[in-house]
């Protein structure tokens, strides 16, 4: 989550910043909404990256920080509905791959939810113990599944 965070923050779009020729306030309080957008994707990547991180080295061990994790997945899958690459040669293409991740983004949240996020992880070395659970389980494939719809995507 944090390489894939980084690297949408950089190179999503070419003009804004950091790479690109506006500033970080031009880039955040603009009125172009798909780089907003993307911005936005790579902090929600970013914040659940280094949740994750804070959660195995067990410096946030209250259950409530299992919740950020389902949560930015249902809260981005239902962004990806409104992400639009409207002036883009291939939008319709774009749009049903958006849709696509986004319906499999929030089935992923709703699978974590179930599996119950407040659990607290009981770690044991390196090694996560304990079994998972079907919802678990389904909430990995549909994470992979978005792994490999990224892989794919081509604009």
């Amino acid at each position: 989550m944090l390489a894939a965070g980084g690297y949408l923050m950089v190179w999503s779009d070419y003009d804004a910043w950091p790479i690109g020729s506006l500033s970080f306030s031009q880039t955040f309080f603009s009125d172009d909404y798909e780089t907003i957008q993307h911005k936005l994707y790579a902090i929600l990547l970013l914040c659940v990256g280094f949740v994750k991180v804070f959660r195995r080295m067990g410096r946030a061990r209250h259950p409530a920080w299992g919740a950020p994790l389902p949560v930015l997945a249902l809260f981005g899958g239902l962004m990806l509905f409104l992400h639009s690459h409207s002036a883009h040669p291939s939008a319709a293409a774009i749009a049903i791959h958006h849709s696509v991740m986004g319906t499999t983004a929030i089935l992923a949240g709703m699978c974590k939810l179930a599996d119950n996020p407040f659990q607290t992880l009981a770690l044991s070395g390196d090694r996560v113990t304990g079994a998972r659970s079907s919802w678990g389980l389904a909430w990995s494939a549909r994470i992979l599944l978005i792994g490999v719809l990224l892989l794919i995507y081509a604009e």
